[in-house]
């Protein structure tokens, strides 16, 4: 049996047995390290996540550049290029202070630079690429 899923960044349609569920594959058409979905999940465009809620980090041994979608937090999976088990490490997550009131925010490092409101006062601002 096959899954069919697409590529998180570029929307390329996969096609994989579904006997590599879990695994990591990279996408044909522009590299994206991408987790295997199970046949459980809905694969359809709409359940896709959003672009912007990757994981970017790399292979301590290898140095391979990796982006996973966020959903892969804790996972492990295999480094592509030199096949290390690497653990998916968390968001980061930027914390700051509402401009008006003081409340302490926070948004996982994909939502910097978009308009956040303050769920205290409801002051609305851009949040802080990094503080």
């Amino acid at each position: 049996m096959d899954i069919e899923f697409s590529c998180t960044k570029c929307g390329e349609r996969l096609t994989v047995d579904a006997a590599e569920a879990g695994k990591t594959d990279q996408c044909p058409e522009c590299n994206q390290s991408l987790i295997i979905p199970s046949l459980e999940a809905d694969a359809s465009p709409a359940s896709q996540p959003d672009a912007g809620t990757d994981i970017e980090f790399s292979c301590p041994k290898c140095g391979q550049h990796l982006m996973v979608d966020e959903a892969g937090a804790g996972e492990t999976i295999q480094c592509p290029a030199c096949n290390q088990s690497l653990v998916v490490p968390s968001p980061k997550v930027i914390e700051f202070a509402c401009n008006k009131c003081g409340q302490r925010l926070s948004v996982d490092q994909a939502r910097v630079g978009i308009e956040v409101q303050c769920p205290a006062c409801g002051e609305r601002m851009i949040s802080p690429s990094d503080v």
